[in-house]
């Protein structure tokens, strides 16, 4: 039964790993202990294009604020609340679960870890809550003084928490296959 969960976790994944006949392995699979999460060498750039990628899309919002160009506002806000939430759902499943069952042993990473955690889950919370305000509400010049306000509260605060999350969790992330010891059993 575990062979056949690795090998729908490949398949899904693509991991090519499982497909390498004959390929050579550069590098060793590495699981979270008692887990079937496996790390991946190219989650963090991944997760830095999301962040560039949302910037980008902020960026566009900004300036339809200044435009007021109203429907391309709420296209935009849509748009950022797709990447976002599938950006927040990637860093979830395999950021936040692969660090916390690699580092239960670290207290001190682990609590940092956690508490990152902890604090994405209220951003997130926050962001959807105010995307879905305005998709619901609308926005026009009655109201965009404080849609202007609130986008850049939303934008001070990510703008914080991408730069934390790329200088401390993805660094943590990245040194955590040093933690292991890589066994052909798992």
């Amino acid at each position: 039964m575990l062979g056949l969960r690795r090998f729908i976790h490949a398949v899904t994944s693509k991991n090519d790993s499982f497909f390498s006949f004959g390929k050579k392995h550069n590098a060793p699979i590495i699981y979270a202990p008692g887990t079937e999460i496996v790390y991946d060498n190219t989650l963090v750039s991944k997760l830095k294009r999301d962040h560039a990628q949302l910037v980008d899309v902020y960026t566009g919002i900004v300036k339809n604020i200044e435009q007021r160009n109203y429907d391309k506002l709420q296209g935009g806000l849509a748009l950022f609340l797709a990447l976002f939430n599938a950006h927040a759902l990637t860093e979830y499943t395999k950021l936040y679960v692969f660090l916390d069952y690699s580092f239960r042993s670290d207290r001190h990473n682990h609590d940092l870890i956690m508490r990152f955690r902890r604090e994405m889950n209220d951003i997130g919370k926050s962001v959807r809550q105010f995307a879905h305000y305005w998709r619901d509400n609308g926005i026009d010049d009655s109201n965009l003084h404080t849609f202007k306000r609130q986008v850049q509260g939303i934008g001070e605060v990510l703008t914080k928490r991408i730069e934390v999350e790329e200088k401390q969790l993805y660094e943590i992330y990245n040194q955590a296959p040093s933690r292991f010891v890589p066994t052909a059993g798992h």
